[in-house]
């Protein structure tokens, strides 16, 4: 018994504490780059550790998930389920790629403005697998190198997050944030689009000389080469059929 007890008194130094916090900071850290296990089982894991040594109580521990910030993401993911499970956002992206045809410009530009307008109301991680197999397979058809499209399909899934309230979970935080702080007039669902705007034509603007100096300028004959690896393949790698 002396030896458990002289355990709980250390718990409940200050010092222990902050080790405690520090340490399951950085397993945490560690565990979402990584990449093994869920982000969810991760999160509550941590949770479950500082509430088990006594960091944070039960009343601190349960306090997020009264959040509206939460909750506004919960139906963020439902949305984006049900856009992306019925199909809709695949038929509407898929007509406005076809637009392009082969010119290399303008799928590239397209790739930007369609990837933007699906990841403002769809998760980044969704609107990859959404989009991925779409762009692979114009690349194809258009004999336009795959990378020269993946990159700008990379940075406008994140960059287009920036565009409405629900685009991205940063802004819900910060909005909330702003609540409890007493702002009057918080950012409402398109108060991020004009800063979103101005990020995603920068981005635009920085990515078209790099694509064009750093990837090869080879083009496709209509066929994928031996070692290419199919739009499946690619989503069971990146685990996007999961997510």
């Amino acid at each position: 018994m002396e030896p458990l007890l002289s355990m709980a008194q250390w718990l409940d130094t200050q010092a222990a504490q902050v080790g405690i916090t520090i340490f399951t900071f950085a397993a945490t850290i560690v565990a979402f780059m990584v990449g093994k296990i869920r982000s969810d089982i991760i999160a509550l894991c941590s949770t479950a550790v500082l509430l088990a040594t006594g960091v944070i109580d039960s009343k601190a521990a349960l306090a997020g998930f009264s959040n509206s910030a939460v909750v506004m993401m919960i139906g963020l993911f439902v949305v984006g389920g049900a856009v992306f499970q019925t199909g809709l956002a695949k038929i509407i992206s898929g007509r406005l790629l076809s637009l392009a045809g082969t010119d290399e410009k303008r799928l590239f530009f397209l790739v930007m403005i369609v990837t933007s307008v699906v990841a403002a109301f769809v998760s980044n991680t969704g609107t990859v697998a959404l989009l991925l197999p779409i762009i692979l397979a114009m690349s194809k058809t258009a004999g336009v190198n795959p990378g020269k499209l993946m990159i700008p399909l990379a940075f406008a899934s994140s960059l287009g997050g920036i565009l409405t309230l629900i685009g991205t979970p940063p802004n819900l935080v910060v909005r909330d944030a702003l609540v409890h702080a007493g702002y009057d007039n918080p950012p409402g669902f398109f108060g991020f689009t004009p800063v979103g705007i101005v990020c995603i034509l920068v981005g635009t603007a920085v990515l078209i000389p790099l694509s064009k100096r750093f990837l090869m300028k080879e083009k496709n004959s209509g066929e994928t080469r031996r070692d290419g690896k199919s739009p499946h393949r690619l989503a069971e790698e990146y685990r996007l059929s999961d997510r």
